[in-house]
């Protein structure tokens, strides 16, 4: 995963492996977690952490699973990551 992760600087290309890893995942968290790691981890976990606020004990902890990962630092990452998250309505059944 790391080796791919460092392939993907551009926000939009970072989008595009997290979506799929979410399609790909079924919404496992754990599994979106690592790929985020992955992504913090290709950028350097220090410069990372300093651009983003967010330790970079926390950084590892929450998204190496040794912690569940927290919405805001979910958030957080991504907004570093020059992402935003957006939502789409589905109807009621899920679809």
């Amino acid at each position: 995963m790391l080796e791919l992760a460092a392939r993907f600087r551009h926000p939009a290309a970072v989008a595009a492996l997290l979506e799929a890893c979410i399609i790909e995942s079924d919404g496992d968290a754990q599994i979106i977690a690592r790929t985020l790691a992955a992504i913090v981890h290709a950028q350097g976990v220090r410069d990372f952490s300093q651009r983003s606020g967010v330790s970079c004990r926390q950084l590892r902890r929450e998204l190496t699973g040794r912690r569940p990962a927290q919405f805001a630092t979910v958030l957080q990452v991504t907004r570093t990551l020059g992402l935003s998250l957006h939502l789409t309505a589905t109807s009621r059944d899920g679809r």
